[in-house]
């Protein structure tokens, strides 16, 4: 079944139903949807998602035809600009009616100019994968948390500068990417998240992180780089899965004024961040909110310590 507008498409399409339970696909959202539109003569792509497929781009993002909404049973909704030459072509508003979309379980909205969420969107009970990265929000919806089933949520590059309390409510998030944001601190409640393997907090505002994180026993991936972060928790050191030696990509923690301890401690893993926490007990009192930059001395004073562990 097709639906189609004069200037672009639209395309409808039906899978074969399946016993298999629905897998989240292997793909990297964190920057942007990479997807392609497909015709009746590609139906390849996605195959492993049950139910009917719709994807949108181009004019017909300014005005969503209400027949979208009219599939209660679609699985796979796309709503973002896919190709550089639809780029002038954003969806500026999310309709409340994407809350009739009961079977939903992947949605992409990324890369388009929403600034807001309705409540409506947290009637998707059932989603798996929310992309929302790329767009204006400076909030999420406070009832966000009732989207239980969510394993994955793509918000970077937004204006994000906290989360309601009701996020850590997600116990099945094994992916969160909140890089780009304007985070300035990180709720206590993040320890919550047991689930999760993959937390992205590059390029935020964050001044501390609480100790509770050291209660995501499952993290494999932790991106703190270029934020404000002078000291980190010494529970960081129980997460075992992160590999801050041999894996770069595993723990970045680049362009931080860290102190406490200094970067090039921590690079070492976590013996060496022990070690160093057991040698400077009394740093941890500072109140490192006050540390100025540009205090020579002081970061003479680190480079010294650090040089005990190279």
């Amino acid at each position: 079944m097709m639906l189609s507008s004069e200037r672009s498409r639209w395309t409808l399409e039906l899978a074969e139903e399946s016993q298999n339970e629905i897998e989240v696909p292997n793909v990297d959202y964190s920057i942007s949807s990479s997807f392609e539109q497909t015709d009746e003569s590609d139906s390849s792509e996605m195959s492993e998602i049950d139910g009917r497929r719709i994807y949108c781009s181009g004019r017909d993002l300014h005005t969503i035809n209400s027949d979208v909404f009219a599939y209660p049973d679609i699985s796979y909704l796309e709503l973002s600009p896919t190709r550089e030459a639809s780029l002038d072509f954003k969806l500026n508003e999310l309709p409340r009616s994407i809350g009739r979309l009961a079977e939903l379980r992947f949605l992409i909205l990324d890369t388009n100019a929403l600034r807001k969420l309705p409540n409506e969107l947290c009637q998707l009970r059932e989603l798996l994968v929310l992309v929302l990265s790329n767009n204006n929000l400076d909030a999420l919806p406070d009832t966000i948390g009732y989207m239980e089933q969510l394993e994955s949520i793509h918000l970077a590059n937004n204006r994000l500068r906290k989360l309601p309390e009701s996020f850590f409510h997600l116990k099945n998030l094994t992916f969160l990417d909140l890089s780009s944001n304007k985070l300035g601190q990180l709720s206590d409640s993040i320890s919550e998240l047991t689930e999760l393997r993959s937390l992205l907090l590059f390029d935020n505002r964050l001044r501390r992180l609480p100790d509770s994180i050291g209660m995501l026993k499952c993290l494999t991936t932790l991106w703190l780089g270029r934020n404000r972060l002078r000291t980190i928790p010494r529970t960081l050191t129980t997460l075992r899965q992160l590999d801050w030696r041999k894996n770069y990509l595993s723990t970045i923690l680049d362009e931080n004024p860290l102190i406490n301890p200094p970067l090039s401690v921590c690079r070492l893993g976590f013996a060496a961040i022990d070690k160093w926490h057991q040698q400077n007990v009394n740093v941890g009192l500072l109140n490192l909110d006050d540390v100025n930059n540009s205090n020579d001395d002081l970061h003479s004073k680190v480079d010294r310590t650090s040089s005990r562990f190279n």
